[in-house]
C-alpha cells in the first residue's frame, strides 16, 4: 500500500468513527478507502461508489425473515452496490443473501418448488429476470413482474438424436 497514490479527501469509518483514506490501487486501478485508526482499533476497508465510500446500513435481525441456507435470522442492509438487499446474521459461516424487489418485497418462491425459497433476481441478455437459488439444479424462471418467463428453455430441444 506505500506504493499507491493518495489523495486528501477524507470521511468517518462507520465503525470506529476515524477518518478515512482514499487510495487508488497500482495494482488495478481501481480505488478504495482504508481506515486511518490503528489495526488493532479498526481495519475497515470500503469499496468505491460514485467517488465516495460505499458505506452499509444494517438493520436489526428480523427473527420472521429466516435465512434460506441456514434459517438463522437475517437483516436488512442498505447502500449495498447493487442495491438493498436481507444478509444472514450468521455471517460469515453462512453467505445467504436474499434480494429485495424494486417494490420492496421479496421475490416470489420458485413456481416448481417452493421448498427453494424466494428467486434471485440474475442479470440476462434481454434484462434482468428471476432465477431459482437452486440453479443449475432446478432451472425455473421468472420475469421481474412474476410473470412466467417469455424465453424459452434449452431444454426443450427438438430433433435431438
Amino acid at each position: 500500500m506505500e506504493n499507491a497514490k493518495r489523495k486528501v479527501k477524507r470521511d468517518k469509518c462507520p465503525k470506529c468513527h476515524h477518518d478515512l483514506k482514499r487510495i487508488v490501487s497500482e495494482k488495478n486501478g481501481k480505488p478504495y478507502w482504508i481506515c486511518q485508526a490503528p489495526t488493532e482499533v479498526c481495519d475497515s476497508i470500503y469499496s468505491e461508489r460514485n467517488g465516495e465510500p460505499l458505506l452499509l446500513i444494517f438493520g436489526d435481525a428480523d427473527p420472521t425473515c429466516p435465512c434460506p441456507d441456514c434459517e438463522a435470522p437475517m437483516r436488512m442492509v442498505k447502500g449495498g452496490q447493487y442495491g438493498d438487499y436481507w444478509s444472514c446474521t450468521a455471517y460469515p459461516q453462512c453467505k445467504g443473501t436474499l434480494d429485495i424487489m424494486p417494490d420492496g418485497e421479496l421475490p416470489p418462491p420458485c413456481p416448481e418448488d417452493e421448498a427453494h425459497g424466494p428467486m434471485r433476481i440474475r442479470p440476462g441478455k434481454h434484462g434482468k429476470f428471476l432465477g431459482c437459488r437452486k440453479y443449475p439444479e432446478c432451472t425455473a424462471t421468472l420475469e421481474t413482474d412474476g410473470s412466467p418467463s417469455r424465453h424459452k428453455k434449452n431444454d426443450d430441444k427438438e430433433g435431438a438424436i
